[in-house]
């Protein structure tokens, strides 16, 4: 698989799977968007289409590809880094995209192949940062989490033997450019590209879920603290829906007028009337209707009821 076969399937897979967040993010409304995630895929998407028509040229276009191709890798780590409950920083986010970008401007000044030796050697700070985070964040690890650190550091790995050669023997890298750890640096490329965004994925999944959960037990324990509040308050409480059944009732409510609860469930709220006041219950229920507020309400009763 040669280098320009790989850029091109890079790009197109990064485009497609920036697609799909994208689809995630608006279609499905999904509240767990994963920060910096949709701009890496299209950065790196971008970065290879270019890099794709320029794999033998390396001028002022090339380095644009390179800075778009490495703050997508950077945005991917700060994905990875959010994913796991970490805030990037701002001033970390300024200072690593002022320093591609002065890289990138200095490589178009550098022979070959010393300008794609810095290049390596910043992707595979890129790839390690994630993966050495993965790795040493304390608290349990899962299987993803394990294999996701391991690939990001073996990509890493990868891509500083490609930069050590291009920087410490750049006789040797011009070469064997076509061979030995070169032929290794676009498979490598599109392996971490295909088991991160499946990983991520899956992870991003894990945190939604557990996050649902939480939400759940959360809404659960404000339930049941609402609930013993209502059913052990001095005054009796009351709730019926919209056809003005009832739905609940508490024990003083209940005692009040002389039932059971289970008795009052479900029940007409008008069946609680005697009937010489029922016409104070359908007074009650027109101004309601009206959408007059509880003061509004209270007054309007008082007039009637004293007329």
């Amino acid at each position: 698989m040669d280098l320009r076969t790989v850029m091109l399937m890079l790009a197109i897979g990064s485009f497609l799977f920036g697609l799909l967040l994208l689809v995630f993010k608006y279609i499905k409304n999904d509240p767990q968007e994963v920060p910096f995630w949709i701009m890496a895929k299209m950065l790196q998407a971008v970065g290879s289409l270019v890099l794709y028509s320029r794999t033998n040229t390396y001028d002022g276009l090339t380095a644009l590809a390179n800075i778009a191709l490495l703050l997508g890798c950077a945005y991917e780590a700060w994905a990875v880094l959010a994913l796991s409950g970490q805030l990037v920083k701002r001033w970390m986010h300024i200072l690593t995209s002022v320093t591609i970008i002065l890289v990138c401007i200095i490589t178009i000044f550098m022979v070959s192949p010393y300008c794609s030796g810095l290049i390596f050697l910043l992707q595979s700070l890129f790839y390690f940062l994630p993966g050495v985070f993965l790795l040493g964040k304390s608290g349990r690890k899962s299987s993803l989490q394990l294999i996701l650190a391991v690939s990001y550091c073996v990509t890493g790995t990868v891509f500083l033997a490609g930069a050590a050669v291009c920087l410490v023997i750049p006789q040797y890298a011009l070469a064997v450019g076509g061979s030995a750890i070169f032929g290794l640096i676009p498979g490598a490329s599109f392996c971490i590209f295909l088991i991160s965004g499946f990983i991520l994925l899956m992870i991003a999944k894990e945190k939604s879920d557990m996050q649902i959960q939480e939400i759940q037990k959360t809404l659960k324990k404000s339930e049941n603290r609402f609930q013993k509040i209502v059913e052990t308050a001095i005054e009796g409480i009351l709730i019926f829906d919209e056809n003005y059944n009832i739905t609940f009732a508490n024990r003083n409510m209940a005692s009040i007028l002389g039932y059971t609860v289970e008795e009052m469930i479900g029940r007409p709220y008008a069946s609680f009337f005697p009937e010489s006041h029922l016409d104070v219950y359908n007074y009650q229920v027109s101004i309601r209707k009206r959408g007059d507020d509880y003061a509004a309400c209270l007054k309007r009763m008082v007039k009637y009821i004293g007329s």
